[in-house]
C-alpha cells in the first residue's frame, strides 16, 4: 500500500505497486483492470491521482486505456524496459507532494534564428524557428526554481500566442499538441546564477544553485525540448531512489521541497 508520509509521489507509488501486481500475475495480458473508482477506493486516493498512475503505466507501455471501456493489460512489465524516471513536470510533482505551486511565465516568444548552440541541441538548422519560455516557480510565495525552455516551433505552432494551460508547458504539450516525451537526457551540476537570475530567485548575486539541463525526445528521436532549470538549493532538493536490481524499474528521481 502507499506510504503517505513518504516524499515519493502517491501516483508513482501506486503505479509501481500496480506494476508489481501485474508482474506477479494478478492480472494477465489482455485482462481488464478493476475500474478507476474501485482502484481509487482501494488505495484511498482521488480518481485524479489514480488516473495519473494509470497514465504513467500507459506511457510506459504496460497498460492500454480505452475510453468508456476500461484499462487493459498490454504487456508483461518484466518485458518492458523502463528508464530512470525523472520529474519532467515540476508543478505536477509539487502537487503530488501536497504543495500548491505557482508558475509565472516571464517570457514567451518565437525566435526566428536560434543560436548555433540551441540549434545543435534541438537538432535544427539555424533557419528553423524556436519558441522560448522563461518561467519562475514559487512555493508559498517563495521562488524555488527558474526554467528556460526552448522548443522547435514547428512541433507546437502558435503556442506562445495561445498561452500555456495553467502555465504548465508539459500539460499544454500533452493536451493541445499530443506530444509525450519517451526519452529524456538529464545533466545535473552545481552552477552560479547570473545577477538577473539571482534577482528572480531572490538569492544573493553569484549564489550557488543546482542546474538541471534536460533534453527530451519523442519515439522517432525528434527533440521536443531543451530546458535549463536553476533550483535554489536552500529551498529545493532532489530525492533519488535506487531500487533493487530485480525491480530496477522503481528507480526514480523527484523534486522535494525543503521546509
Amino acid at each position: 500500500m502507499v506510504n503517505r508520509k513518504s516524499p515519493i509521489s502517491l501516483y508513482y507509488q501506486i503505479a509501481m505497486e500496480l506494476r508489481q501486481r501485474i508482474a506477479r500475475g494478478e492480472w494477465k495480458v489482455g485482462q481488464r483492470l478493476p475500474s478507476e473508482q474501485d482502484l481509487a477506493g482501494e488505495y484511498q486516493v482521488s480518481r485524479m491521482t489514480l488516473r495519473q498512475a494509470l497514465d504513467y503505466l500507459e506511457h510506459e507501455g504496460v497498460v492500454s486505456r480505452q475510453r468508456g471501456i476500461g484499462t487493459f493489460i498490454k504487456a508483461d512489465p518484466k518485458q518492458v524496459l523502463t528508464p530512470v524516471s525523472f520529474p519532467i513536470s515540476f508543478s505536477r510533482q509539487m502537487r503530488e507532494l501536497g504543495f500548491s505551486p505557482v508558475i509565472q511565465v516571464i517570457e514567451a516568444r518565437v525566435i526566428a534564428e536560434p543560436s548555433p548552440e540551441f540549434a545543435a541541441l534541438l537538432g535544427l538548422s539555424p533557419s528553423d524557428e524556436v519558441v522560448q519560455f522563461k518561467r519562475l516557480f514559487l512555493l508559498d510565495d517563495q521562488p524555488v526554481a527558474l526554467s528556460l525552455s526552448i522548443l522547435p516551433h514547428r512541433l507546437c505552432p502558435g503556442i506562445s500566442d495561445r498561452g500555456l494551460i495553467n502555465n504548465s508547458l508539459t500539460t499544454t504539450l500533452e493536451k493541445v499538441y499530443s506530444i509525450y516525451p519517451v526519452l529524456v537526457d538529464q545533466w545535473l551540476q552545481a552552477a552560479r546564477c547570473s545577477d538577473e537570475e539571482a534577482a528572480l530567485l531572490n538569492l544573493e548575486m553569484g549564489a550557488a544553485v543546482l542546474e538541471i539541463n534536460t533534453r527530451s525526445q519523442r519515439e522517432d528521436q525528434t527533440v521536443i525540448e531543451y530546458a535549463r532549470t536553476l533550483c535554489a538549493g536552500d529551498r529545493l532538493a532532489l530525492h533519488i531512489h535506487v531500487a533493487p536490481e530485480e525491480d530496477r524499474s522503481a528507480t526514480h528521481i523527484e523534486y522535494v521541497s525543503i521546509k
